[in-house]
Protein backbone atom coordinates (compact mmCIF):
# COMPACT_ATOMS: atom_id res chain seq x y z
CA UNK A 1 0.00 0.00 0.00
CA UNK A 2 3.05 2.39 0.90
CA UNK A 3 4.77 1.86 -2.44
CA UNK A 4 1.53 2.85 -4.39
CA UNK A 5 1.52 6.99 -2.61
CA UNK A 6 3.96 8.34 -4.51
CA UNK A 7 2.38 7.38 -7.49
CA UNK A 8 -0.68 8.81 -6.73
CA UNK A 9 0.83 12.25 -5.92
CA UNK A 10 2.36 11.92 -9.48
CA UNK A 11 -0.67 11.29 -10.73
CA UNK A 12 -2.69 14.24 -8.91
CA UNK A 13 0.29 16.67 -9.95
CA UNK A 14 0.64 15.93 -13.43
CA UNK A 15 -2.67 17.25 -14.96
CA UNK A 16 -1.91 20.80 -12.87
CA UNK A 17 1.39 20.31 -14.72
CA UNK A 18 -0.02 19.75 -18.24
CA UNK A 19 -2.80 22.59 -17.72
CA UNK A 20 0.43 25.17 -16.67
CA UNK A 21 2.43 24.11 -19.90
CA UNK A 22 -0.76 24.76 -21.61
CA UNK A 23 -1.26 27.99 -20.30
CA UNK A 24 2.37 29.18 -21.16
CA UNK A 25 1.93 27.68 -24.59
CA UNK A 26 -1.87 29.75 -24.67
CA UNK A 27 0.16 32.99 -23.59
CA UNK A 28 3.00 32.18 -26.13
CA UNK A 29 0.89 32.16 -29.14
CA UNK A 30 -0.76 35.79 -28.00
CA UNK A 31 2.88 37.35 -27.39
CA UNK A 32 3.53 36.31 -31.58
CA UNK A 33 0.25 37.88 -32.19
CA UNK A 34 1.13 41.07 -30.11
CA UNK A 35 4.40 40.49 -32.10
CA UNK A 36 2.93 41.00 -35.49
CA UNK A 37 0.91 43.62 -34.50
CA UNK A 38 3.15 45.80 -32.96
CA UNK A 39 6.78 45.01 -33.71
CA UNK A 40 10.08 42.70 -32.24
CA UNK A 41 9.04 40.63 -29.09
CA UNK A 42 10.76 42.42 -25.65
CA UNK A 43 13.80 41.02 -24.19
CA UNK A 44 11.99 38.89 -21.66
CA UNK A 45 9.42 37.04 -23.58
CA UNK A 46 12.16 36.16 -26.14
CA UNK A 47 14.06 34.50 -23.56
CA UNK A 48 10.83 32.57 -22.45
CA UNK A 49 9.87 31.59 -26.00
CA UNK A 50 13.93 30.47 -26.51
CA UNK A 51 12.95 28.34 -23.60
CA UNK A 52 9.92 26.88 -24.66
CA UNK A 53 10.73 25.82 -27.72
CA UNK A 54 13.61 23.28 -26.48
CA UNK A 55 10.55 21.16 -24.79
CA UNK A 56 10.05 17.78 -26.27
CA UNK A 57 7.41 18.14 -29.74
CA UNK A 58 4.94 15.89 -27.85
CA UNK A 59 4.27 18.49 -24.42
CA UNK A 60 2.88 21.14 -27.05
CA UNK A 61 -0.78 20.74 -27.11
CA UNK A 62 -1.11 21.84 -30.68
CA UNK A 63 -4.98 22.31 -30.25
CA UNK A 64 -4.70 25.03 -28.12
CA UNK A 65 -2.83 27.67 -30.58
CA UNK A 66 -4.71 30.17 -32.04
CA UNK A 67 -3.97 29.30 -35.78
CA UNK A 68 -7.57 31.59 -36.52
CA UNK A 69 -6.29 34.83 -35.45
CA UNK A 70 -3.18 35.81 -37.14
CA UNK A 71 -5.63 37.04 -40.23
CA UNK A 72 -7.22 39.66 -38.26
CA UNK A 73 -4.21 42.21 -39.14
CA UNK A 74 -5.21 42.00 -42.35
CA UNK A 75 -8.06 44.75 -42.54
CA UNK A 76 -5.85 47.28 -41.88
CA UNK A 77 -3.92 46.73 -44.75
CA UNK A 78 -7.00 47.19 -46.60
CA UNK A 79 -8.25 50.39 -45.57
CA UNK A 80 -5.23 52.61 -47.00
CA UNK A 81 -6.99 51.66 -50.54
CA UNK A 82 -10.40 53.80 -49.82
CA UNK A 83 -8.31 56.54 -49.66
CA UNK A 84 -6.74 56.49 -53.34
CA UNK A 85 -10.05 58.43 -55.06
CA UNK A 86 -9.32 61.54 -53.49
CA UNK A 87 -5.22 61.70 -54.01
CA UNK A 88 -5.97 60.89 -57.65
CA UNK A 89 -8.81 63.69 -58.06
CA UNK A 90 -6.24 66.41 -57.12
CA UNK A 91 -4.28 66.33 -60.55
CA UNK A 92 -7.03 66.33 -62.67
CA UNK A 93 -8.26 69.25 -61.81
CA UNK A 94 -4.79 70.78 -62.20
CA UNK A 95 -4.86 69.86 -65.32
CA UNK A 96 -7.77 71.30 -66.29
CA UNK A 97 -6.88 74.66 -65.11
CA UNK A 98 -7.38 77.64 -67.53
CA UNK A 99 -4.62 79.34 -69.09
CA UNK A 100 -4.33 82.25 -70.99
CA UNK A 101 -1.22 83.30 -73.11
CA UNK A 102 -0.93 86.14 -75.72
CA UNK A 103 1.10 86.70 -79.34
CA UNK A 104 2.95 89.40 -77.51
CA UNK A 105 4.32 90.98 -74.11
CA UNK A 106 6.34 93.57 -75.19
CA UNK A 107 5.57 96.67 -77.23
CA UNK A 108 6.75 100.11 -78.36
CA UNK A 109 4.19 102.64 -79.86
CA UNK A 110 4.49 105.75 -81.27
CA UNK A 111 1.68 108.68 -80.88
CA UNK A 112 -0.38 108.24 -84.02
CA UNK A 113 0.21 104.71 -84.48
CA UNK A 114 -3.05 102.91 -85.14
CA UNK A 115 -4.26 100.78 -82.91
CA UNK A 116 -2.04 97.35 -81.70
CA UNK A 117 -4.00 94.29 -80.78
CA UNK A 118 -2.65 90.89 -79.21
CA UNK A 119 -3.74 87.61 -80.14
CA UNK A 120 -5.19 85.73 -77.19
CA UNK A 121 -5.20 81.83 -76.67
CA UNK A 122 -7.39 80.86 -73.86
CA UNK A 123 -7.31 77.22 -72.74
CA UNK A 124 -9.32 75.07 -72.76
CA UNK A 125 -11.34 75.76 -75.52
CA UNK A 126 -14.70 75.37 -74.25
CA UNK A 127 -13.93 77.16 -70.49
CA UNK A 128 -17.31 78.21 -69.20
CA UNK A 129 -16.75 81.95 -68.96
CA UNK A 130 -14.44 82.72 -72.08
CA UNK A 131 -14.55 86.55 -71.89
CA UNK A 132 -11.14 88.73 -70.98
CA UNK A 133 -11.28 91.50 -69.04
CA UNK A 134 -8.88 94.33 -70.28
CA UNK A 135 -7.56 96.99 -68.46
CA UNK A 136 -4.51 99.94 -68.28
CA UNK A 137 -2.66 100.82 -65.47
CA UNK A 138 -2.08 104.11 -66.88
CA UNK A 139 -4.37 105.51 -69.45
CA UNK A 140 -3.08 108.58 -70.18
CA UNK A 141 -0.22 106.91 -71.92
CA UNK A 142 -2.36 104.16 -73.56
CA UNK A 143 -5.83 102.85 -73.41
CA UNK A 144 -7.58 99.58 -74.12
CA UNK A 145 -10.61 98.87 -75.74
CA UNK A 146 -12.92 95.85 -74.24
CA UNK A 147 -11.56 93.92 -77.54
CA UNK A 148 -7.49 94.35 -76.47
CA UNK A 149 -7.08 97.15 -79.22
CA UNK A 150 -4.04 99.19 -77.48
CA UNK A 151 -4.11 102.74 -78.38
CA UNK A 152 -1.00 105.41 -77.39
CA UNK A 153 -2.41 108.37 -76.15
CA UNK A 154 0.98 109.72 -74.16
CA UNK A 155 4.44 109.61 -73.75
CA UNK A 156 5.29 106.77 -71.33
CA UNK A 157 5.16 103.42 -69.61
CA UNK A 158 2.30 101.39 -68.84
CA UNK A 159 1.10 97.69 -68.35
CA UNK A 160 -2.19 96.35 -70.29
CA UNK A 161 -3.49 93.77 -68.20
CA UNK A 162 -5.70 91.25 -69.83
CA UNK A 163 -7.33 89.22 -67.28
CA UNK A 164 -9.22 85.68 -67.99
CA UNK A 165 -12.81 85.93 -66.29
CA UNK A 166 -12.59 81.74 -65.80
CA UNK A 167 -9.39 82.22 -63.77
CA UNK A 168 -8.87 85.90 -62.65
CA UNK A 169 -6.01 85.55 -60.43
CA UNK A 170 -3.39 84.61 -63.73
CA UNK A 171 -3.80 87.99 -66.05
CA UNK A 172 -1.06 88.20 -68.92
CA UNK A 173 0.40 91.94 -68.89
CA UNK A 174 1.45 93.63 -72.01
CA UNK A 175 4.28 96.10 -71.18
CA UNK A 176 4.07 99.20 -73.13
CA UNK A 177 6.33 102.26 -74.07
CA UNK A 178 5.12 105.28 -75.86
CA UNK A 179 7.26 107.68 -77.62
CA UNK A 180 6.91 110.85 -79.69
CA UNK A 181 5.71 110.19 -83.59
CA UNK A 182 8.49 112.09 -84.91
CA UNK A 183 11.10 108.99 -83.26
CA UNK A 184 9.99 106.19 -84.95
CA UNK A 185 13.18 104.50 -86.71
CA UNK A 186 13.20 100.91 -88.64
CA UNK A 187 15.74 99.11 -86.45
CA UNK A 188 18.64 97.69 -87.12
CA UNK A 189 19.07 94.40 -88.88
CA UNK A 190 19.80 91.35 -86.31
CA UNK A 191 21.72 87.93 -87.13
CA UNK A 192 21.44 84.41 -85.74
CA UNK A 193 24.44 85.50 -83.48
CA UNK A 194 22.77 88.31 -81.22
CA UNK A 195 20.25 85.28 -80.16
CA UNK A 196 22.71 82.40 -79.45
CA UNK A 197 20.09 81.54 -76.38
CA UNK A 198 16.32 81.98 -76.73
CA UNK A 199 14.37 80.54 -73.70
CA UNK A 200 11.48 79.12 -76.35
CA UNK A 201 9.40 77.63 -72.82
CA UNK A 202 9.13 81.01 -71.54
CA UNK A 203 5.54 82.65 -72.32
CA UNK A 204 6.53 86.13 -72.12
CA UNK A 205 9.04 85.81 -75.09
CA UNK A 206 11.16 88.41 -74.52
CA UNK A 207 12.84 88.10 -78.37
CA UNK A 208 9.11 88.91 -79.59
CA UNK A 209 8.76 92.39 -79.84
CA UNK A 210 6.03 94.85 -81.26
CA UNK A 211 7.75 98.42 -82.51
CA UNK A 212 5.33 100.73 -84.29
CA UNK A 213 2.95 98.03 -85.37
CA UNK A 214 5.53 95.90 -86.90
CA UNK A 215 6.17 92.74 -84.94
CA UNK A 216 9.98 91.36 -84.98
CA UNK A 217 11.18 88.39 -83.57
CA UNK A 218 15.03 88.37 -82.65
CA UNK A 219 14.76 91.50 -84.69
CA UNK A 220 13.24 89.80 -87.62
CA UNK A 221 10.29 91.52 -89.53
CA UNK A 222 7.20 89.06 -89.32
CA UNK A 223 4.13 89.21 -91.08
CA UNK A 224 1.75 86.59 -91.00
CA UNK A 225 -2.11 85.16 -89.83
CA UNK A 226 -1.30 85.84 -86.50
CA UNK A 227 1.25 89.61 -86.55
CA UNK A 228 -0.42 92.01 -89.16
CA UNK A 229 1.89 94.72 -90.78
CA UNK A 230 1.08 98.42 -89.97
CA UNK A 231 0.28 100.78 -92.58
CA UNK A 232 1.78 103.92 -91.29
CA UNK A 233 4.95 101.96 -91.75
CA UNK A 234 4.48 100.62 -95.24
CA UNK A 235 7.73 101.40 -97.44
CA UNK A 236 6.23 102.20 -100.71
CA UNK A 237 8.28 100.42 -102.74
CA UNK A 238 10.60 97.08 -102.62
CA UNK A 239 12.93 97.93 -100.29
CA UNK A 240 17.00 98.84 -101.60
CA UNK A 241 18.35 95.80 -99.79
CA UNK A 242 15.84 93.61 -101.15
CA UNK A 243 16.01 95.21 -104.54
CA UNK A 244 19.55 94.92 -104.73
CA UNK A 245 19.86 91.56 -103.42
CA UNK A 246 17.23 89.85 -106.06
CA UNK A 247 19.40 91.87 -108.73
CA UNK A 248 22.45 89.91 -107.87
CA UNK A 249 20.56 86.97 -107.70
CA UNK A 250 18.74 87.27 -111.43
CA UNK A 251 22.42 87.29 -112.73
CA UNK A 252 23.75 84.32 -111.36
CA UNK A 253 20.44 82.51 -112.21
CA UNK A 254 21.76 83.76 -115.54
CA UNK A 255 25.39 83.04 -115.78
CA UNK A 256 25.19 79.91 -113.94
CA UNK A 257 22.43 78.08 -114.89
CA UNK A 258 20.99 80.02 -117.80
CA UNK A 259 17.96 80.69 -116.02
CA UNK A 260 15.81 83.60 -116.52
CA UNK A 261 14.42 85.51 -113.22
CA UNK A 262 12.16 88.25 -113.29
CA UNK A 263 9.63 90.22 -110.60
CA UNK A 264 6.26 89.28 -111.84
CA UNK A 265 5.03 91.72 -108.51
CA UNK A 266 6.69 92.63 -105.42
CA UNK A 267 5.30 95.82 -102.87
CA UNK A 268 1.93 95.90 -103.00
CA UNK A 269 0.08 98.58 -100.93
CA UNK A 270 -3.17 97.35 -98.53
CA UNK A 271 -5.23 99.12 -100.65
CA UNK A 272 -4.25 96.98 -103.90
CA UNK A 273 -4.02 94.03 -101.30
CA UNK A 274 -7.55 94.38 -100.22
CA UNK A 275 -8.86 94.86 -103.73
CA UNK A 276 -6.72 91.55 -104.77
CA UNK A 277 -8.29 89.49 -101.93
CA UNK A 278 -11.59 90.48 -102.67
CA UNK A 279 -11.37 89.50 -106.05
CA UNK A 280 -10.10 85.80 -105.21
CA UNK A 281 -13.41 85.77 -102.32
CA UNK A 282 -15.45 86.61 -104.94
CA UNK A 283 -14.40 83.58 -107.41
CA UNK A 284 -13.25 80.98 -105.03
CA UNK A 285 -15.13 81.69 -101.54
CA UNK A 286 -12.94 83.19 -98.38
CA UNK A 287 -12.04 79.45 -97.53
CA UNK A 288 -10.06 78.71 -100.58
CA UNK A 289 -8.81 82.52 -100.79
CA UNK A 290 -7.55 81.70 -97.53
CA UNK A 291 -4.84 79.18 -98.66
CA UNK A 292 -3.13 81.19 -101.13
CA UNK A 293 -3.78 84.85 -100.93
CA UNK A 294 -3.45 86.97 -97.64
CA UNK A 295 -6.28 89.08 -96.35
CA UNK A 296 -5.23 93.32 -96.18
CA UNK A 297 -3.07 94.10 -93.64
CA UNK A 298 -1.37 90.79 -93.18
CA UNK A 299 0.66 90.22 -96.33
CA UNK A 300 4.37 89.94 -96.59
CA UNK A 301 3.68 92.28 -99.42
CA UNK A 302 2.96 95.28 -97.75
CA UNK A 303 6.78 95.03 -96.35
CA UNK A 304 8.35 95.30 -99.42
CA UNK A 305 10.83 92.43 -98.72
CA UNK A 306 8.79 89.95 -101.02
CA UNK A 307 8.85 89.03 -104.42
CA UNK A 308 6.66 86.40 -106.55
CA UNK A 309 9.61 85.50 -108.89
CA UNK A 310 8.03 84.91 -112.89
CA UNK A 311 5.30 82.98 -113.10
CA UNK A 312 3.33 83.00 -109.34
CA UNK A 313 0.77 79.78 -110.21
CA UNK A 314 1.36 76.06 -109.85
CA UNK A 315 2.37 76.17 -113.74
CA UNK A 316 6.01 77.57 -111.72
CA UNK A 317 5.95 74.01 -109.46
CA UNK A 318 9.02 72.07 -110.02
CA UNK A 319 10.42 74.07 -113.00
CA UNK A 320 14.16 74.48 -113.53
CA UNK A 321 13.67 77.94 -112.27
CA UNK A 322 11.91 77.13 -109.08
CA UNK A 323 14.54 73.86 -108.48
CA UNK A 324 17.47 76.52 -109.24
CA UNK A 325 15.59 79.47 -107.09
CA UNK A 326 14.88 77.14 -103.77
CA UNK A 327 18.71 75.56 -103.79
CA UNK A 328 20.00 79.20 -104.20
CA UNK A 329 18.19 82.01 -102.81
CA UNK A 330 19.65 81.74 -99.34
CA UNK A 331 22.85 82.88 -100.99
CA UNK A 332 21.44 86.31 -101.69
CA UNK A 333 19.37 86.22 -98.23
CA UNK A 334 15.93 85.36 -99.78
CA UNK A 335 13.90 82.39 -98.26
CA UNK A 336 11.19 80.41 -99.69
CA UNK A 337 8.77 81.83 -97.78
CA UNK A 338 5.79 79.12 -98.04
CA UNK A 339 7.51 75.40 -99.03
CA UNK A 340 6.17 72.46 -99.24
CA UNK A 341 4.41 70.71 -96.72
CA UNK A 342 4.96 73.35 -94.26
CA UNK A 343 1.14 74.08 -95.09
CA UNK A 344 -0.34 74.02 -91.18
CA UNK A 345 2.65 76.06 -90.15
CA UNK A 346 2.95 78.55 -92.41
CA UNK A 347 -1.03 79.06 -93.44
CA UNK A 348 -0.40 78.84 -96.85
CA UNK A 349 0.23 76.20 -99.78
CA UNK A 350 3.34 75.34 -101.73
CA UNK A 351 4.32 78.85 -103.40
CA UNK A 352 7.90 78.08 -105.21
CA UNK A 353 7.85 81.64 -106.50
CA UNK A 354 6.69 83.61 -103.29
CA UNK A 355 10.55 84.23 -101.93
CA UNK A 356 11.13 87.13 -99.02
CA UNK A 357 14.51 89.23 -97.99
CA UNK A 358 15.54 88.55 -94.60
CA UNK A 359 19.24 88.69 -95.11
CA UNK A 360 21.76 86.79 -95.75
CA UNK A 361 23.05 85.03 -92.92
CA UNK A 362 19.21 84.27 -91.21
CA UNK A 363 18.40 82.63 -94.65
CA UNK A 364 21.45 80.51 -94.43
CA UNK A 365 20.26 79.65 -90.90
CA UNK A 366 16.77 78.97 -91.84
CA UNK A 367 17.74 76.87 -94.88
CA UNK A 368 20.19 74.71 -93.37
CA UNK A 369 17.68 73.55 -90.20
CA UNK A 370 14.91 72.27 -93.23
CA UNK A 371 11.84 74.72 -91.22
CA UNK A 372 9.59 77.40 -92.49
CA UNK A 373 10.02 80.41 -90.94
CA UNK A 374 7.04 79.96 -88.52
CA UNK A 375 8.79 76.79 -87.32
CA UNK A 376 12.80 78.28 -86.81
CA UNK A 377 11.51 81.14 -84.67
CA UNK A 378 8.63 78.69 -82.65
CA UNK A 379 5.27 81.82 -83.53
CA UNK A 380 1.73 80.67 -84.91
CA UNK A 381 0.34 81.37 -88.33
CA UNK A 382 -3.19 81.71 -87.79
CA UNK A 383 -5.82 84.51 -87.91
CA UNK A 384 -7.59 85.63 -84.99
CA UNK A 385 -11.04 83.55 -84.14
CA UNK A 386 -12.59 87.33 -83.66
CA UNK A 387 -11.14 88.76 -86.51
CA UNK A 388 -13.55 91.22 -88.13
CA UNK A 389 -14.65 89.88 -91.61
CA UNK A 390 -13.19 91.96 -94.06
CA UNK A 391 -15.61 93.97 -96.18
CA UNK A 392 -15.31 92.06 -99.73
CA UNK A 393 -14.76 95.27 -102.52
CA UNK A 394 -16.06 94.56 -105.73
CA UNK A 395 -15.63 97.79 -107.54
CA UNK A 396 -11.75 99.42 -107.49
CA UNK A 397 -12.04 102.86 -104.93
CA UNK A 398 -10.98 106.51 -106.36
CA UNK A 399 -7.37 106.24 -104.79
CA UNK A 400 -6.79 102.84 -106.54
CA UNK A 401 -3.08 102.84 -107.85
CA UNK A 402 -2.60 100.35 -111.02
CA UNK A 403 1.22 101.37 -110.75
CA UNK A 404 1.17 97.83 -107.91
CA UNK A 405 -1.30 95.55 -109.33
CA UNK A 406 0.66 92.60 -110.15
CA UNK A 407 -1.73 91.77 -113.25
CA UNK A 408 -0.34 95.26 -114.38
CA UNK A 409 3.09 97.05 -114.82
CA UNK A 410 3.22 100.37 -116.68
CA UNK A 411 7.16 99.97 -116.79
CA UNK A 412 6.93 97.55 -119.41
CA UNK A 413 8.53 98.79 -122.88
CA UNK A 414 7.18 96.26 -125.17
CA UNK A 415 10.75 95.49 -126.34
CA UNK A 416 10.93 92.43 -123.33
CA UNK A 417 12.94 94.71 -120.96
CA UNK A 418 11.39 95.87 -117.68
CA UNK A 419 13.14 98.96 -115.68
CA UNK A 420 12.95 99.89 -112.21
CA UNK A 421 13.06 103.15 -110.61
CA UNK A 422 15.23 101.71 -108.18
CA UNK A 423 16.84 98.92 -109.70
CA UNK A 424 17.86 97.72 -113.15
CA UNK A 425 16.90 94.04 -113.70
CA UNK A 426 18.91 92.28 -116.41
CA UNK A 427 16.80 92.47 -119.72
CA UNK A 428 15.31 88.87 -121.35
CA UNK A 429 18.05 87.56 -123.55
CA UNK A 430 16.72 86.15 -127.20
CA UNK A 431 18.42 83.07 -126.17
CA UNK A 432 15.63 82.75 -123.77
CA UNK A 433 12.71 82.83 -126.49
CA UNK A 434 14.96 80.68 -128.48
CA UNK A 435 14.16 78.10 -126.27
CA UNK A 436 10.65 78.10 -126.04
Amino acid sequence: MDTNKPKRKQEKWLPLVLLLVALVMLGLGFVMVFRKMSGPLPTETQEIAAVLTELPATELPATELPTTEPPTTEPPTTEPPTTEPTTTAEPTTEETSVRLSLSFYHATMYLGDDPIRPVTYLQPADVENPYIFWSSTDETVAMVATDGSITPMGEGTCTIRATPGADPEHPCEVNVKVLPADSWEEPKPSSPSDWKQVNYDDPRRPDIQVIGGITYVQGVMIVNKTYPMARAHEPGRLTDAAAAAFEEMCDAAWNEAGLYLSSHSDFRPYRNQAILYSSYVVRDGKEAADTYSARPGYSEHETGCVIDVNDPSDGFNDTPEAIWLEQNCARFGFVVRYPRGKEAQTGYKYEPWHIRYIGRDWAAFIQKSGLCVEEYFHITSAYPEDMPEVQVQTDPPEDYDEDYDEDYDEDYDGEDEWYDDEMDAPPMPEEYWEDE
